[in-house]
């Protein structure tokens, strides 16, 4: 079965991703486990891939297919960026995190982030 894409911005809406799919509570309750604590829930969306997140600018290889139905989960939060080359962390700054979960399954694929400058 595939789900319609379904993006909802409130967490206390609950509707399910359809009879083969993980509900969207539980789908945002193991997401949770991959964002900071004090992560502020945005959304929900239940597709494929490539219509519930812009694969525009992924990288050939990416763990998840552009056709794989999954859960696309997003927070907001703030971002502490610390260079590879050991130099001083930047000061805090606001971005978001999509965790990317298996639709039928829930495992967690990937949690792409994005802090602007």
């Amino acid at each position: 079965m595939t789900p319609s894409t379904t993006e909802q911005g409130s967490a206390t809406e609950s509707p399910t991703a359809g009879p083969s799919g993980i509900s969207r509570d539980l789908a945002i309750q193991l997401s949770s486990t991959a964002v900071p604590q004090d992560a502020v829930l945005v959304s929900a969306a239940a597709g494929r891939f490539a219509d519930v997140y812009d694969t525009s600018n992924l990288a050939s290889g990416y763990p998840v297919r552009p056709d794989q139905l999954v859960w696309a989960v997003k927070y907001e939060s703030e971002f502490t960026i610390c260079p590879p080359d050991g130099s001083p962390c930047w000061t805090p700054r606001p971005g978001w995190t999509t965790v990317i979960l298996d639709f039928f399954t829930g495992k967690v694929l990937a949690s792409p982030g994005v802090s602007p400058p």
